[in-house]
């Protein structure tokens, strides 16, 4: 029964501040990622809003998630800052995988009733790529 409670409390965040939860929702996003685990991302990671997003074009999330993984090799993720605001927040994230720029990106999270899922890959904070001179 204990271990039951422990469980639920890990999942839900008991005992961790809205920053942990969403630091721990973004680690969770790029460990799918670099797995290429599309479950986790349409069932765990991905805002409501945002899976609607896929079945409005006629995509399943999977489908989505196999195009995307086709063009990601080797992705690495750190989370920097995380602001919140109400029900929303902003981590501030590097990000790279082989064969492309690295970018300081804002990842988009919304507060559901299942926790906080990833709304957005926001806008970069940086330019993708530069053109040197």
């Amino acid at each position: 029964m204990v271990a039951v409670a422990l469980a639920v409390c890990a999942v839900a965040g008991c005992g961790t501040s809205e920053s942990d939860q969403v630091q721990a929702k973004v680690q969770q996003f790029a460990q799918a990622v670099a797995t290429h685990d599309s479950q986790t991302l349409c069932d765990q990671i991905w805002a409501p809003a945002l899976l609607a997003h896929f079945t409005a074009v006629g995509l399943s999330c999977e489908r989505a998630m196999q195009t995307f993984f086709a063009s990601v090799r080797d992705p690495t993720l750190a989370v920097g800052r995380v602001e919140i605001s109400g029900n929303k927040a902003e981590a501030i994230t590097l990000s790279g995988a082989r064969h492309q720029v690295g970018a300081l990106d804002a990842i988009d999270l919304v507060d559901t009733s299942n926790g906080w899922r990833v709304s957005g890959l926001g806008s970069p904070l940086l330019p993708k790529s530069s053109k040197r001179k």
